[in-house]
């Protein structure tokens, strides 16, 4: 059984690799910053 693919996923990781840090990426991934770390 595989798990359903969040699409928002490479988005929040291309922010966060463009951004530096978990923390400037949350707003440009429109997510919280502790969403953003659970990623």
């Amino acid at each position: 059984m595989s798990l359903p693919l969040d699409l928002d996923l490479p988005r929040t990781f291309v922010a966060v690799v463009e951004s530096g840090h978990l923390s400037n990426a949350a707003p440009l991934a429109g997510r919280s910053q502790s969403a953003v770390s659970m990623l």
